[in-house]
This record gives structure tokens, C-alpha cells and sequence, in this order.
């Protein structure tokens, strides 16, 4: 009787280990408006710029974005505070597509780097909007048109590169406004700079 005994503790044990894993993992729900605009951020991308070993390919909806832990879904590219996302960080994988105006849905947002991808069109507006945004960088992209002229609505941005892209036509003043520590707009088509420090 002594031998069946010790398989049913060992087994009692390892079901009580389990139940006290599960109740340690994060059950965090990202909020619905970040997870719409991840969903439309993904979908603006060409589905055939997305490699199997890429961020954007672990972006798998049937998981949320903002739980943990992260073993097989939204491995990186994103992170979360809480329920929303503070960071979107694309690897440098070579996605092409544009960047969704629904963006500004992930008001949390402290960083966007989207840098050395082959993201076209024009920045959208609505990501001048987004009220924590400390660093922006668009570096290396394809983005084209103007500058919109509610950059100056960044009031918390600190880090701004949309360097290497094909923007034109003049800047808008921001230099008063804007508490820039780094600024880079280099190799663009701009005709007049507005910036004064």
C-alpha cells in the first residue's frame, strides 16, 4: 500500500505546483483600442515583408499583446505598462507598407522606432497627437510628402530622427515648443528648416 502512496503525493504535488504557476502568470488585458490599433499597425504591412523569424510575425491576436508571459506570441516590438502599450520597437527586418493613422490610439506610447525598414507614404498626422511620445524615430524608411504641421504638438518629445527618408517641403516651427535633446532630419528633400536654437 506504502508504494501507491508516494505516486499520489507526488502527483497531489505536482498539480498543486501547477495550480500555484498559474495563478503567477500575468492575466493583463490590453485594452481594446491598443489592441485595434496593433491589429491595424500589423495589417498596413505587406504580409510578404514579413519573415518567419520577424517581430511582426509573432504578433498573433489570439494572445494578448500586454499578458505574460511571452513564449510564442508578441515576442518583441511592442511593450507594455499595465494594460497599454508604451513602446512600439520594430526589428530591422525589412517590412514594407505604411504606418496606420491608428497609432494614435496607443496613447501610452513613450517610444515609436520603426528605423531601417522600407515603410513608405506619408507620415500620418495623427501621430503628432499622441500626448507622452519622448522618442520618434523614423530613421532609414521610404516616408514621403510634408512634414504635418501639428509637430509641434509633441510636447513631450525629446528624440526625433526621420532621417534618410524622402520628405520634402519646409518644416514647420517647432523649435520653441519642443524640449528636443537629439534631432535629426538629414538626407530628405526639405527646402526650408524652420528651427531655430
Amino acid at each position: 500500500m506504502t508504494p501507491l502512496l508516494l505516486p499520489l503525493a507526488a502527483v497531489s504535488l505536482l498539480l498543486l505546483l501547477s495550480a500555484t504557476a498559474a495563478t503567477t502568470t500575468t492575466t493583463t488585458t490590453t485594452l481594446p483600442s491598443d489592441v485595434s490599433a496593433l491589429k491595424s499597425i500589423k495589417s498596413a504591412i505587406n504580409p510578404a515583408t514579413i519573415p518567419s523569424y520577424s517581430c511582426l510575425a509573432s504578433w498573433n491576436f489570439s494572445s494578448d499583446p500586454c499578458s505574460t508571459p511571452h513564449l510564442t506570441h508578441f515576442l518583441c516590438a511592442l511593450s507594455c505598462s499595465g494594460d497599454r502599450v508604451t513602446q512600439l520597437t520594430f526589428d530591422r527586418a525589412g517590412y514594407s507598407g505604411t504606418l496606420s493613422p491608428l497609432v494614435s490610439q496607443l496613447t501610452q506610447l513613450t517610444t515609436i522606432d520603426l528605423s531601417d525598414n522600407k515603410l513608405s507614404g506619408p507620415i500620418p498626422t495623427s501621430l503628432f497627437s499622441l500626448p507622452n511620445l519622448q522618442t520618434l524615430n523614423l530613421r532609414s524608411n521610404s516616408f514621403s510628402g510634408t512634414v504635418p504641421p501639428v509637430m509641434p504638438n509633441l510636447k513631450s518629445i525629446e528624440t526625433l530622427d526621420i532621417s534618410h527618408n524622402l520628405l520634402s517641403g519646409n518644416l514647420p516651427d517647432a523649435s520653441s515648443s519642443l524640449t528636443l535633446t537629439r534631432l535629426d532630419l538629414s538626407f530628405n528633400r526639405f527646402t526650408g528648416i524652420n528651427f531655430h536654437f
